[in-house]
């Protein structure tokens, strides 16, 4: 029972075999971007506008937030840096947060997991820093994972609703 030898193909060979096996395939729609926002009949409004429209808030603060925060990070472990740190961040967060909450209350695109999760990691925070010195180990999982299910459950739903509200306006 000795191996096979396989035999060498052209590489012209192989060209040939790819471009027949390709020539075979049926003709199928074309792939769509994802972000194309007329994929599948969805998102055939678009991005929702903000109140502001013709000015771009959400990013300008993301961008002075990234600014903020190399800033900070540049000046290293002064208290001074702390502070660009946190601000950065803070405005960062703030951008992001108001993007994707407009998106979520929408109906456009979900945002469960992110919009849960901030106000549990603010509540840990609040809690841990200014009330409770000892909310850590299991018992502070426990409270933060019941809150970011409660957060989870009551945001898909109202994603669901805004989506099918959305769906049957744009139809």
């Amino acid at each position: 029972m000795g191996k096979r030898a396989r035999r060498q193909r052209d590489p012209e060979e192989l060209r040939a075999a790819r471009a027949a096996r390709v020539a075979a395939q049926p003709a199928g729609p074309a792939r769509t971007s994802r972000l194309d926002n007329t994929r599948l009949g969805q998102r055939a409004a678009g991005r929702p506008k903000a109140p502001w429209h013709p000015i771009p808030v959400s990013e300008i603060a993301i961008a002075g937030g990234l600014l903020l925060f190399i800033l900070g990070f540049a000046q290293g472990g002064t208290d001074q840096g702390g502070t660009w740190l946190g601000a950065g961040t803070l405005l960062a967060t703030a951008g992001v947060i108001e993007l994707c909450a407009r998106e979520h209350f929408t109906g456009y695109r979900s945002h469960v997991l992110l919009l849960a999760f901030l106000p549990v990691v603010a509540m840990h925070t609040t809690i841990a820093l200014w009330i409770d010195d000892d909310f850590r180990g299991p018992q502070s999982v426990l409270v933060d994972a019941a809150v970011f299910g409660v957060l989870a459950l009551l945001l898909l739903d109202r994603y669901r609703k805004a989506a099918k509200r959305r769906q049957g306006t744009t139809s």
